[in-house]
């Protein structure tokens, strides 16, 4: 039986897109087990194994054999373990997720935000239309940014030494996450970070007093464009990570020239995005972005360092990140 369905598998003319959806449905199987462990709070229950009765008391489940279907899920994507009548975290995916690391908020992302925007691409295309996606998301957006943490401590690595005291202006800062890398750098290092978003400025917040840096750095909750609170600031350094394609072409160039405007001589600007060229991940941010009221297309690396040139910035230099075109560093000097 198993020789004729190869047999007949080899011969079909269309088995390579019969492949292609089978592992589509388990990616799918994947999302779907990541994004229901999450929601329920399974996976932060099973930090400690649990038997399915015990799961079903702790949870207040009342459907017993859907949870069984989750759990059965669980353990044949290998992310579960049964052993005595108890079920267990198995894999760095599901302790990850337990731990609520940043790929729980991705997943949340992609099934609260991309699988929307799939829905009505159609929508969008008929009537020019755009949707409303990052309503009340803005806490999950700053979690899930960080998956590409590792990419941008790297660039700044490059551009921040320890040995400089520097005071840093950061435009959009997520959860806060490198406003604490600076002082990990410099415990000299200060400033201001400036976030629209009032769940994301809440988190980032709540970590500086967690990690004792609220002295050294606050954050404002403010449009960067519309504050007055920067007027009397001036900064050796402005970063802004993942947030360009906020910007309209006409308010990019005004988000650059104040930018310039709140360095001292010889100041940097730090820019680190996502850039429009030909491979499938940017392609795919750019449809995301372009379907996305308040969100913009993306553009190459060249079209970002012309605007600060326009902007007034002395200088320009292109970083290539992460070894490839999608990701990429601009920094502009006054």
């Amino acid at each position: 039986m198993i020789l004729q369905t190869l047999k007949n598998l080899i011969l079909a003319k269309d088995k390579y897109v019969s492949i292609l959806g089978m592992g589509l449905m388990k990616s799918e199987a994947r999302l779907m087990f990541y994004y229901g462990g999450l929601e329920t709070g399974l996976f932060r229950l099973l930090r400690r194994s649990s038997t399915h009765s015990e799961i079903s008391k702790e949870l207040k489940i009342r459907n017993g054999v859907l949870l069984e279907s989750l759990l059965s899920l669980g353990r044949s994507l290998g992310d579960l373990s049964l052993k005595n009548g108890r079920y267990s975290l198995k894999g760095g995916v599901s302790r990850a997720l337990a731990a609520e690391e940043p790929i729980a908020d991705l997943v949340r992302e992609i099934i609260i935000y991309h699988t929307e925007v799939a829905r009505n691409l159609k929508t969008h295309m008929k009537k020019g239309s755009r949707g409303k996606y990052l309503e009340n998301l803005g806490g999950v957006i700053a979690g899930s940014s960080r998956i590409s943490e590792f990419l941008i401590k790297s660039y700044i690595d490059r551009e921040i030494k320890s040995s400089e005291t520097r005071r840093i202006l950061e435009i959009g800062c997520g959860s806060g996450e490198y406003l604490k890398y600076y002082c990990a750098i410099n415990p000299g290092n200060s400033g201001i970070a400036v976030e629209r978003d009032r769940s994301a400025s809440v988190i980032a917040a709540r970590s500086l007093s967690k990690n004792g840096i609220a002295d050294r750095f606050r954050v404002l909750n403010q449009d960067f464009l519309k504050t007055n609170s920067l007027e009397k600031e001036s900064f050796d350094i402005a970063t802004s990570y993942s947030n360009v394609y906020y910007f309209s072409n006409e308010n990019r160039l005004k988000f650059f020239r104040k930018t310039l405007g709140l360095l001292r001589k010889g100041g940097r600007f730090m820019l680190a995005t996502m850039v429009k060229d030909s491979r499938p991940m940017s392609n795919y941010f750019d449809l995301l972005f372009t379907a996305t009221e308040g969100l913009y297309p993306l553009i190459s690396a060249d079209e970002v360092a012309s605007d600060m040139k326009k902007a007034g910035f002395r200088k320009t230099r292109i970083i290539n990140i992460l070894g490839s075109a999608s990701f990429m560093g601009v920094v502009g000097e006054k």
